[in-house]
């Protein structure tokens, strides 16, 4: 199937898709072809809609192929259909893991309503209620702290991830982006990083948690840090004609509190 004709599920289970995998996967293509079908159904418009191989259509996008071999298959009965088989699929080959399930939970039951409760959806998948919940609590991680463990699949367990947010919850962004180094480099196990959290929480003289989220200035991408005591902005890549305004907005936001 040409690759301009392929649609990416709606309701693809597998949330995070880190560098090394697709790239990992556009050698073996390159080397080995493509050994496994994808699998799809023929969507309204025409084009195939993949149910499952969205690694594979993402590392022939990047490999310059041409086209995708998919194994046609009935469209599935409604959305639950859709993603409990392409999930299904992902847990086969043991590519679905706790930190992709709790992003894609919380959408389905939060967002979309396409489970009405936790407790439908862990029934419907055959799982524990407890299970559910737990993986959603993962949600509340930062984006960048969700970013930089997804690049780690030996921390993609429940435990650890559980036990990462709990020391985040207790320190804050800085602290954890340090741990997670230090667990990739001493092969820490989740136990020793619930011990971290448990000091951290007791700890009085902590230092304050600070937040942070991602920015986005026309071309330019970056950080905003704010601490009890300051605040700090770093923006990249943005073009020379856009410093001198983005430059003058903060200044007149400044200024406005009489300090310039």
């Amino acid at each position: 199937m040409p690759l301009h004709l392929i649609e990416s599920n709606p309701l693809n289970p597998r949330v995070l898709y880190p560098a090394q995998d697709v790239d990992a996967m556009t050698v073996l293509l390159r080397e080995d072809g493509q050994r496994i079908s994808a699998t799809g159904y023929v969507g309204d418009n025409g084009t195939v809609v993949l149910i499952e191989g969205e690694t594979r259509l993402r590392a022939s996008r990047a490999g310059d192929r041409r086209t995708l071999r998919i194994e046609i298959k009935p469209k599935p009965a409604d959305e639950k259909a859709l993603y409990e088989e392409a999930r299904s699929a992902n847990i086969d080959r043991r590519n679905q893991t706790p930190l992709d399930d709790g992003i894609k939970w919380n959408d389905l039951i939060n967002v979309r309503r396409i489970y009405s409760s936790q407790k439908e959806l862990a029934e419907r998948l055959g799982i524990e209620e407890d299970v559910v919940s737990r993986s959603i609590s993962l949600t509340r991680l930062s984006p960048r702290v969700l970013n930089t463990v997804a690049e780690y699949p030996d921390m993609l367990n429940l435990r650890m991830l559980i036990a990462i947010r709990t020391f985040w919850e207790a320190t804050g962004d800085e602290d954890t982006l340090e741990l997670i180094a230090e667990i990739a480099k001493n092969g820490l196990g989740s136990r020793d990083v619930m011990a971290r959290a448990k000091t951290a929480k007791n700890e009085p003289t902590r230092k304050p948690r600070s937040a942070s989220e991602e920015v986005k200035y026309l071309s330019g991408k970056g950080v905003l840090k704010s601490f009890p005591d300051r605040v700090e902005l770093s923006i990249t890549g943005l073009k020379p004609e856009h410093v001198p305004a983005l430059t003058e907005t903060i200044r007149r936001a400044i200024a406005e509190q009489g300090s310039i």
